[in-house]
């Protein structure tokens, strides 16, 4: 770090940059004297953490992590086809196919959920814990 955003104080544990409100930084300090956000030598590990904060905050990472497990192939194969029909290398019939099966599928595996969830409650209530 440069002169201008460090303070010299004797190494109290606590990080010696200076924040850019111009308070000190209370962080506790590495062994350079500077917290992780400060310090020189993780300058690398900081910009990989942003990258990868970045990815898994982003639409697709949330819509991901929402999807159940058993959907998850099926929409990449949904989204093959829909390439696939634009670029011609199948027929618009046939994206049309997939979708209304796909569509299917997913009715399906929602009433399965569903009949899972309604045993559970009434199993639930017959043993007297509702929730």
């Amino acid at each position: 770090m440069d002169d201008e955003n460090s303070t010299t104080t004797e190494n109290d544990g606590i990080c010696r940059a200076t924040r850019a409100d111009g308070q000190r930084c209370t962080v506790r300090a590495l062994a350079d004297g500077y917290c992780f956000a400060h310090s020189p030598s993780t300058e690398d590990k900081r910009r990989e953490a942003r990258s990868q904060g970045g990815q898994n905050k982003g639409t697709p990472a949330r819509a991901d992590r929402l999807l159940p497990r058993d959907l998850r192939p099926l929409l990449g194969l949904l989204i093959r086809a829909m390439t696939e029909v634009h670029t011609g290398a199948i027929t618009p019939q046939q994206g049309t196919a997939m979708s209304s099966i796909a569509s299917s599928v997913v009715k399906m595996l929602g009433i399965v959920e569903l009949e899972a969830r309604m045993s559970q409650i009434e199993k639930d209530l017959s043993d007297g814990h509702a929730s």
